[in-house]
């Protein structure tokens, strides 16, 4: 460009000193010819820039819209694998290497409780102890390694919850995304399903055991019986060899007593069913208890339940036995003065009926055994109310919850189905 301008400025300085006007014209012509020239030159140089601009244009907006798509694929899979994550039945949990919690799902909350706004992108010891999960957090990133499947128990919302963990090291990957990934499922219902099941095996088992007992003992019982009736008529001349017969009699009437108990309980249960108000019965219940002077004055009975109906389908009469003798379980729970609260309501399709008492509570090693057969834990008790209450309530297909502390006071939850 110097040299073009070089060459005009020449002829223009020419044209100046010109002495004639055709030689002035001349070297302005030249002038004028140099610059049209380089006009031309430009002006392809100019074109060759348009048509290569159109040209990367349009391979910049073919590689715009294929990111474009890219973007919008990735968005839409993102998208899907964020539903995936936040609606899927298990709890999901990724720590990255910094232990940093970048995934905590729905479900994860659910089960465990803790808020996400106060876990998410924070460091995981801010909200959980190093060995929450069943093992050292600490080893597993330290090792890359982790227990494949592991089960905790952990009281979450006042209750306690059973929890089956499966953790993986995420180490194959780029090593901005290796990590611990933690999978969450609540057993809690399957474990209870499981002892209902188990509680129910062991009754059936235990029912045609004591059968079969029964059966041999009322025989030997009936010949003791009449041998000691004959022996006392022929003692009636020695008084203290009769009152010895009359000792064994009445030990025998006690024998026959608790086997007379034990073989109704092993007979199976005949259910006249058809539908009642249970907000009635239960109001029938409290009314007999109050006015029952074999139960202490002191102890205070409180029912609360809303106005709806609930009516369900089920023998009546076994139902107000087996809710009895949870209540006098109750009862005998408290030594002189207490509360026993009665609640009813309804989930869905099912009856919740809640006994709970500020008695001496039950510890934790006998709450499954209260419902085994003799098992008791006062001296004035036989052991088969508690059993023949969880024998009527699962013949309707029904369970019961039992929660204890000690010295605190014990909740049984009597869950009955509403519909036939």
């Amino acid at each position: 460009m110097s040299e073009i301008l070089k060459k005009l400025q020449e002829s223009a300085q020419n044209a100046i000193n010109s002495t004639t006007k055709d030689e002035a014209v001349k070297h302005l012509a030249n002038a004028f010819t140099f610059f049209s020239l380089e006009v031309q030159k430009l002006n392809t140089a100019h074109q060759r820039l348009q048509d290569r601009f159109e040209s990367v244009s349009m391979k910049l907006k073919s590689t715009e819209d294929i990111l474009n798509q890219k973007v919008s694929d990735l968005s839409a899979v993102t998208a899907y694998l964020n539903n995936l994550i936040k609606n899927t039945s298990q709890g999901i949990i990724f720590i990255d290497k910094d232990l940093v919690v970048t995934t905590y799902n729905t479900e994860a909350f659910k089960i465990l409780g803790t808020d996400p706004k106060k876990v998410l992108f924070n460091n995981y010891q801010d909200n959980f102890e190093d060995d929450f999960f069943g093992f050292s957090m600490k080893d597993a990133f330290k090792f890359k390694s982790s227990k494949n499947i592991n089960y905790i128990r952990k009281k979450t919302d006042s209750e306690f919850k059973d929890i089956e963990i499966s953790s993986s090291y995420i180490s194959d990957s780029a090593e901005e995304h290796q990590g611990l990934i933690i999978l969450l499922n609540d057993i809690t219902k399957m474990q209870k399903l499981k002892i209902q099941a188990s509680r129910n095996d062991k009754m059936k088992e235990i029912g045609e055991i004591t059968s079969s007992i029964v059966n041999e003992m009322k025989n030997p019982l009936s010949m003791i019986r009449g041998y000691a009736s004959l022996l006392g008529k022929n003692l009636v001349n020695n008084k203290n060899l009769e009152n010895m017969t009359i000792y064994i009699l009445d030990g025998i009437k006690s024998i026959e007593r608790v086997v007379n108990n034990v073989s109704e309980y092993a007979k199976p249960i005949k259910i006249d069913a058809f539908t009642f108000n249970i907000k009635d019965s239960l109001k029938e219940i409290i009314k007999t208890f109050k006015k029952d002077d074999s139960f202490s004055k002191n102890i205070n009975i409180d029912f609360h339940y809303s106005d709806e109906i609930i009516n369900i389908f089920g023998d009546k009469n076994l139902i107000k036995n087996a809710i009895s003798k949870i209540l006098i379980n109750s009862y005998q729970a408290i030594e002189d003065y207490g509360n026993i609260s009665i609640s009813l309501m309804k989930n869905n399709d099912l009856c919740i009926i809640t006994i709970s008492d500020d008695g001496a509570g039950i510890e934790d090693h006998n709450i499954e055994k209260i419902f085994s057969l003799f098992f008791t834990t006062k001296s004035k008790a036989g052991g088969l109310g508690l059993c023949e209450a969880n024998k009527i309530i699962s013949s309707h297909f029904g369970s019961i919850e039992v929660k204890s502390v000690l010295n605190k006071g014990t909740i049984f939850n009597i869950n009955l189905p509403i519909k036939n």
